[in-house]
């Protein structure tokens, strides 16, 4: 594992208002997140495979009676009717999601083909919690974009096989592609509310 001066990163989110806390590993990541969403809360997900490598996304599901779930991940959803639970969870306590680049600076950075993840990140669900393995840390903006579109952009492809040039050859060619999962970015440099934002950087590769 690469070193992480963690109180560099926890000081540089506490002055753009956003918590951040550092836990060992994806055991201790769950549990965190058990404790801040809690039964009764309703919680909206985002294609993450962090949250689901943590096992937050079973862990919900098995006790959904606790909860009141928007998961548009459920098996034998069609797009339609995934895209109408998306804008229910932009209305949840919650939203449970990942990150494409974290930067020492404090600024979260993804890269979303629908915007759901980025949109519900900026303004919707009452809070935020964004789960990131310590691989996702990147020194600043312009590392940030590079890794999104060297590394987040063609794994993600591989993993969701719709053929687009970098699924083949692992290398972004910024292409027109009407299966490109490359379309909106989102910066988020501070929040207004220092209650709603939560980042948990696992010492953990996770991820993307």
């Amino acid at each position: 594992m690469k070193k992480i001066e963690w109180h560099a990163l926890i000081a540089a989110f506490k002055r753009r208002n956003i918590a951040c806390e550092v836990v060992a590993d994806r055991a201790a990541a769950r549990a965190r997140a058990q404790a801040l969403i809690v039964p009764g809360n309703s919680v909206t997900f985002t294609g993450s495979r962090t949250v689901h490598q943590v096992g937050l996304h079973d862990y919900l599901r098995a006790h959904a009676n606790d909860y009141t779930l928007y998961d548009p991940y459920r098996p034998g959803i069609e797009w339609p009717e995934r895209v109408a639970i998306n804008r229910q969870g932009m209305n949840a306590d919650w939203m449970v999601t990942g990150a494409n680049a974290i930067t020492m600076k404090g600024e979260i950075v993804n890269l979303d083909g629908t915007g759901n993840r980025v949109s519900g990140m900026i303004f919707g669900p009452k809070r935020v919690l964004i789960m990131a393995g310590y691989n996702k840390i990147v020194p600043d903006l312009t590392a940030a974009m590079k890794r999104v579109r060297e590394v987040a952009a063609p794994l993600n492809n591989q993993r969701l096989k719709f053929g687009n040039p970098c699924e083949k050859d692992g290398v972004c060619h910024d292409c027109a592609s009407p299966t490109r999962i490359c379309r909106t970015w989102g910066i988020i440099e501070g929040q207004m509310d220092p209650d709603r934002m939560t980042v948990l950087m696992v010492e953990e590769e996770l991820g993307f």
